[in-house]
């Protein structure tokens, strides 16, 4: 009785048709919706990086312009006549910022010509020029070594880092004379 059903089953091209067809549409409706899912996957990650990127780049901005109103302070004590050499002085500013960008660590660095800021995990890489050539700095070295610094100069160095994760961001600027007026010690650092 079973070979006379299995060649019943044999003969029956319509049947055998169906069920090919109906694996064929099924293994294309999975490669569809895998694809599909990749796709948006892809998308969302472009999205966030972008995201991430501005946050970034805002909070760049911020120090940036930090660091303009630490510089508008120490052309002020250059400019002043009778205390530039003497007077020890130091400007901070608390810039609060997200502790973190979309649930992720990211670093803010300053230096002489720029503000970079990073998201580590995501490849994420903003920089923010820090100020024109108008500005009177210090001689092109970059950092400037504090022996060779003199009290008419803005600042002998720019530099520092801060991992966001602390909520805030201070820029500081400090000027402090010593017996040697080649020899002060005049900085903007963030922390």
């Amino acid at each position: 009785m079973s070979s006379s059903s299995e060649r019943r089953l044999g003969s029956d091209e319509s049947g055998v048709s169906e069920v090919l067809s109906f694996l064929f549409s099924f293994l294309m409706a999975v490669i569809i919706l895998v694809t599909s899912l990749y796709a948006f996957g892809q998308i969302n990650q472009a999205a966030r990086d972008l995201g991430s990127h501005s946050q970034l780049r805002e909070i760049a901005d911020r120090v940036s312009l930090a660091l303009q109103e630490s510089l508008q302070v120490a052309n002020a004590r250059v400019a002043s006549a009778g205390s530039a050499d003497s007077v020890q002085l130091r400007y901070q500013h608390v810039i609060d910022v997200p502790a973190l960008l979309q649930g992720l660590e990211y670093t803010m660095t300053l230096d002489k010509n720029y503000v970079n800021g990073s998201v580590p995990a995501r490849g994420v890489i903003v920089s923010v020029a820090t100020f024109n050539a108008a500005v009177s700095f210090a001689p092109a070295s970059d950092p400037l070594p504090l022996d060779t610094c003199a009290s008419t100069y803005v600042a002998c160095q720019v530099t520092g880092s801060n991992v966001g994760n602390k909520g805030q961001i201070v820029m500081t600027y400090l000027f402090e004379p010593s017996g040697d007026a080649a020899r002060p010690r005049s900085l903007i650092q963030i922390e």
